[in-house]
């Protein structure tokens, strides 16, 4: 086991630590944090995204489930934040939960055994087969599909940060498995049957295809999507994740950008500064330039033929039921 303080992390993105020292959480082998997602990946923008959310009108949010918990760090800032009355935190890997659980109760003084729950499950399945329905749900789900059933591919180290087995993308539509999004679609479908009237959803997802792409998929599955916040993040794993995109190109025809980090970073962030809206910044021709963002064969190109560090953009969107 592994401790690491992540109070820095807290600090940086504005969650208040109610006067503790330190944010001290355990890690194993199967609790995604690898090195560089403190700094660039996910977790700084997921934190800013729900600090936003949180100085919206969220009196109704009592309960709320977070899935795919890991090591438990977004549980942690959404207790500090929204002071849940219930939490429920699921994982696909039996190891997680415990930890997680651990980490939670260790971090936040108003969780204990009565009002959380850290359970193993795929997706909501611990929510329907239960019947509970909660307020938000939040999700930072794995986009490229294995041909291995889930009980294969939990069994490599952190493997269901970015893969899921392909079963699950029965019935999907074709726009969505050829953008790469099918696990985000089921979570959706789930999602409807777990949520209280006037329930959100709260989605993290790479943009690596066009945002109308993923704007279409909330509106037909009955969500009115809200982008929250938007950077770019760090391609971790990238040798690895880089081969599932090229695989998806390949079979899909499609494209699906990335970028030199720090030069797209800069990028974003004057796209950002000059438009009206995060959505419209997507759109900023400047991002879609061929010698700022390129594809999925070429960003693996250039991770090894110049040791550089490969992004692409992330989004924390909120989705309202319509």
């Amino acid at each position: 086991m592994k401790i690491v303080d992540v109070k820095e992390l807290f600090n940086r993105t504005g969650i208040p630590i109610n006067g503790k020292r330190t944010i001290e959480i355990k890690l194993n082998e199967h609790t995604y944090l690898p090195e560089g997602e403190l700094e660039k990946g996910w977790l700084p923008q997921v934190l800013k995204g729900l600090k936003k959310l949180s100085n919206q009108d969220n009196s109704h949010i009592k309960d709320i489930c977070i899935v795919g918990i890991g090591p438990g760090i977004e549980a942690i800032a959404v207790s500090k934040l929204f002071s849940p009355h219930r939490l429920i935190c699921t994982d696909i890997h039996p190891e997680v939960p415990a930890i997680a659980r651990e980490n939670i109760i260790k971090n936040c003084d108003n969780m204990d055994n009565q009002n959380l729950v850290c359970t193993e499950c795929n997706l909501l399945c611990y929510l329907i087969e239960n019947n509970i329905k909660v307020d938000m749900l939040y999700e930072n789900l794995p986009n490229i599909p294995m041909d291995a059933p889930s009980n294969e591919i939990i069994k490599v180290n952190s493997s269901t940060a970015s893969f899921y087995s392909s079963d699950m993308l029965n019935g999907i539509p074709d726009f969505i498995e050829s953008s790469m999004l099918g696990l985000h679609y089921q979570f959706l479908i789930q999602a409807k049957k777990c949520l209280k009237p006037g329930g959100i959803v709260i989605c993290s997802i790479g943009g690596r295809i066009p945002y109308n792409k993923i704007k279409k998929m909330f509106l037909e599955m009955n969500f009115k999507p809200e982008i929250l916040h938007c950077d770019m993040i760090l391609q971790l794993a990238a040798a690895e994740v880089l081969q599932g995109y090229i695989t998806a190109q390949k079979k899909y025809k499609n494209k699906f950008l990335f970028y030199e980090y720090e030069e797209g970073k800069k990028m974003l962030s004057k796209a950002m500064e000059t438009s009206k809206t995060i959505e419209d910044a997507l759109e900023d021709e400047s991002l879609k330039n061929s010698t700022i963002g390129f594809d999925a064969a070429n960003a693996y190109f250039k991770l090894f033929s110049g040791n550089t560090e490969i992004g692409h953009t992330g989004l924390i969107i909120k989705g309202n039921m319509i």
